[in-house]
């Protein structure tokens, strides 16, 4: 997240005026007086009896974007909790409607994030938690379904990944388990149902190489993958859906079988319902893929994708680990 400290460094700002102060922000970030091709203003209070100014940034409609707290006059020291604001549309009366929902909280303490940072999707449920230490990353990740249930958990140390990283299914069972070593990953174990016993377990090595615990033989392994232009392709059947205002991840897993043909779409991280649906026909449509290949033999795959959505922009990843659509935002 941008402190409010990059778009500030144009004007100085002095209380001798007032304890309450209004700016604008134009499009190139920098500040005016003046409310003429303002894209935002801000309003700065300085707390009474505390060195602490309280800021918050607003649209021209006066919707809040940001809320939080700073240490310094210049605004260059957040100190104190932040609010983060998404800006989405819900439909009331046969009309969209602008509709403000917390998209991102945490504190702040002499500029570095402390503690646990919480991400939100627009219907209020919990997306993802980080743990801070002098803004570093240092301890608990955990990403969850949206029933709340944990989706992934791990932990880090000094920005590194570190130990055991589970994915988790509605059932709350381990599906996969990534161990990591000073970030670097050195095993996966994956397990092959809600149930799993040890002749269901798989071992993949930092090679790529994959084998069956308790078989000593190795066994080469190609992920499925798109003969097409996938990013290009799932672009066109989203982007009439998409506006300015809409940024986002979305998540969606689906199975390639051994003849290419995708199939059985779930979306594990929702968005918004008309481009979440765009993207599960969209899917369910798609072009074949050419499967996945295990010891020279095709096999089905469950495939991993992620749709990051901004600035009209669609940028998607796939694969068939969980955890490298899930990094930290």
């Amino acid at each position: 997240m941008k402190y409010f400290y990059l778009f500030l460094f144009t004007i100085v700002f002095s209380t001798s005026f007032g304890q309450v102060q209004k700016a604008f922000i134009k499009k190139d970030g920098k500040f005016s007086s003046d409310s003429k091709n303002a894209v935002s203003y801000i309003i700065i209070e300085k707390l009474d009896g505390d060195s602490a100014y309280s800021v918050n940034q607003y649209t021209m409609n006066g919707a809040i974007l940001i809320s939080g707290f700073y240490k310094d006059e210049l605004l260059t020291i957040p100190n104190g909790k932040f609010i983060y604001y998404g800006l989405t549309s819900q439909e009331f009366d046969n009309k969209s409607q602008p509709f403000l929902f917390k998209q991102t909280v945490g504190y702040y303490i002499n500029g570095e994030k402390t503690g646990q940072w919480w991400n939100y999707s627009k219907d209020g449920n919990k997306m993802n938690m980080s743990t801070y230490k002098n803004g570093i990353l240092n301890g608990l990740y955990e990403s969850y379904f949206d029933s709340g249930k944990i989706l992934v958990n791990g932990y880090y140390q000094n920005d590194l990944k570190e130990g055991d990283w589970c994915v988790f299914g509605e059932d709350s069972l381990i599906k996969l388990k990534d161990v990591y070593e000073h970030g670097k990953k050195i095993k996966t174990i994956q397990y092959s149902d809600s149930l799993p016993t040890i002749d269901k377990i798989y071992e993949v090595d930092r090679f790529g190489t994959t084998k069956k615990m308790g078989n000593n033989k190795n066994a080469e392994k190609i992920d499925a993958y798109p003969s097409f232009d996938f990013n290009g392709y799932l672009t066109k059947k989203i982007i009439n859906g998409i506006t300015a205002d809409t940024k986002g991840l979305i998540v969606i897993q689906f199975w390639v079988n051994k003849e290419g043909v995708v199939s059985d779409p779930h979306l594990l991280r929702k968005l918004d319902d008309n481009i979440d649906q765009s993207i599960v026909t969209a899917i369910i449509n798609s072009p074949l893929w050419t499967p996945a290949i295990k010891i020279n033999k095709n096999i089905d795959q469950i495939i991993y994708c992620s749709i990051d959505i901004h600035d009209l922009k669609v940028l998607t990843k796939y694969g068939s680990n969980l955890f490298d659509l899930y990094k930290h935002e």
